[in-house]
């Protein structure tokens, strides 16, 4: 099942409480918002945008909306791909051009998106990691060390040609190489592709207005604690991708951030809902969620080979040849891990 990334933060932001409660709560009552989740940009595409409804507090997904109508500017249809996911493909984007969308749902009602026009793409230089010591704080207030590997960008922060500041949001998601062994003499040995989603808690802003100078160094856009060796069997590849947004973007981004990032308890206020840039055409007052994102992106890679996480994480080899009897079977058969498939992307040289 795939997950949005403003899914995952609607969890992370409503999911804070230290113990579980169980409250009495007839599903009638419970108001089901609309939630919009969508980049359109200036790549090849697809553009995608997913439509969901939240559900009562405690429920991780959202529910799909389904058999809606998406239009984007009164001329191009989104398709339905699957349950709340539509896809638009082969439509010209122009940087500069105005970009909304209208979406129509099954029981009538219509909302749109503002006007929003495709920023100037901005272009880093570079995109590398690094094995570095991070502290972090326990549940009993422990302070404990681990190892992470964190990635970076360097980047240009020009100013437009309007002179506007630049605004730039990130999103980095992974993809790890995984090639069987050989195991007999009638194994077809092959590789496997497994994709990394994105981590919602690693939302990662800029802005030329907090920067002196026309350039960015060492931005730290992403971070991963939570690998495991199979990850690095032969190679995983970090795909950051910089999003050039405007500045009412910045501004909703910021903020949602804000919001994921309270640390809150059960005596705490629940953070408010945010309301991003779609309205009801018949009920401006209607609170929808969600954002439609008009942004130009840049795509960047680093790479992480075996050896150089087997020497920064004490030697760990999935599938050693010291240790054939124990092998795990997915070092026979790629297929058996989580999400694994064999078709090898087009970008992967």
């Amino acid at each position: 099942m795939r997950i949005s990334f403003y899914g995952i933060l609607i969890c992370l932001i409503f999911s804070q409480c230290l113990e579980p409660f169980e409250f009495d709560i007839n599903e009638e009552d419970v108001e089901k918002l609309l939630v919009v989740d969508g980049v359109l940009s200036n790549s090849s595409g697809p553009h995608e945008i997913i439509l969901t409804r939240t559900q009562r507090f405690g429920l991780k997904f959202n529910d799909p909306v389904t058999n809606a109508n998406i239009i984007l500017n009164n001329e191009y249809e989104y398709i339905e791909s699957s349950n709340g996911v539509y896809v638009l493909e082969n439509v010209p984007i122009e940087v500069g051009q105005e970009y909304s969308i209208e979406i129509t749902l099954a029981d009538g009602e219509v909302y749109r998106s503002l006007p929003t026009k495709m920023p100037i793409p901005v272009k880093a230089d570079s995109n590398y990691v690094r094995f570095e010591e991070e502290i972090f704080t326990t549940a009993q207030g422990i302070e404990r060390s681990s190892k992470a590997i964190n990635v970076y960008v360097d980047t240009p922060l020009p100013m437009n040609t309007n002179g506007q500041e630049t605004y730039l949001r990130w999103v980095t998601d992974g993809l790890s190489v995984f090639p069987e062994e050989f195991c007999g003499p009638l194994h077809m040995s092959k590789s496997c592709y497994v994709y990394d989603p994105p981590n919602a808690q690693n939302l990662t802003l800029q802005s030329s207005e907090n920067i002196s100078g026309n350039r960015l160094i060492e931005q730290k856009v992403s971070q991963k604690s939570d690998h495991i060796p199979n990850d690095f069997r032969a190679l995983y590849v970090f795909n950051t991708y910089q999003f050039s947004i405007t500045k009412e973007s910045f501004i909703y981004w910021s903020r949602l951030k804000s919001l994921a990032n309270q640390a809150g308890t059960v005596f705490d206020l629940p953070p408010a809902p945010l309301p991003g840039n779609i309205i009801n055409i018949n009920d401006e007052d209607e609170l929808v969620l969600g954002y439609f994102d008009v942004a130009a992106v840049d795509t960047v890679r680093a790479r992480v080979i075996a050896s150089e996480y087997r020497a920064n994480f004490n030697g760990i080899v999935p599938c050693s040849i010291f240790n054939r009897r124990n092998w795990p079977p997915e070092c026979c058969e790629c297929l058996f891990l989580e999400g694994a498939g064999t078709e090898r992307p087009a970008w992967l040289d």
